[in-house]
């Protein structure tokens, strides 16, 4: 199950301390920044990950690069057999399913402009059934990138 925060040597912590957040980085880069030997590094590194501390790396994406300048986060009460996933949208960069016994999805959608939030939306509320209505809806502008990491499905 790996080990408790106390249990952790000093350099292991450094490791932790120079990886969070940041996705993956070189066991070099880390051993600049840590002053530890890229061999201790590659060994902590190993030894993380076998234990499962480490199960992931992932990709921060900048949104700027491609294009993305507004975002629509929404609420969607979907039927029980469909999922946000079957809207169909290439909008779509994240989306979050509700405890509830009738479905609730919240989903993040990344737009060029305005004009571009406008038809999407209007699109994904027609693709909508009779039974399923958007919630809510807000319109954000682009989040403080320093502050703010997207995880989930990117598909722009």
């Amino acid at each position: 199950m790996g080990k408790s925060f106390e249990d952790l040597t000093d350099n292991e912590k450094k490791f932790l301390k120079s990886v969070l957040g940041e996705g993956k980085k070189t066991d070099t880069e880390i051993a600049e920044e840590t002053d530890l030997s890229v061999s201790t590094v590659n060994r902590i590194r190993h030894s993380f990950e076998d234990q499962d501390i480490i199960k992931d790396y992932i990709s921060v994406i900048d949104l700027e690069g491609v294009s993305i300048q507004l975002y629509s986060l929404l609420t969607l009460k979907l039927d029980e057999e469909r999922s946000a996933e079957d809207l169909n949208t290439q909008k779509l960069i994240f989306a979050g399913e509700t405890d509830e016994a009738q479905p609730q999805y919240t989903i993040l959608m990344g737009h060029t402009d305005y004009q571009d939030y406008r038809q999407t939306t209007k699109k994904l509320k027609n693709s909508l059934k009779p039974s399923e209505e958007v919630k809510t809806q807000k319109l954000l502008p682009q989040p403080d990138t320093e502050n703010f990491v997207l995880r989930g499905r990117t598909n722009i």
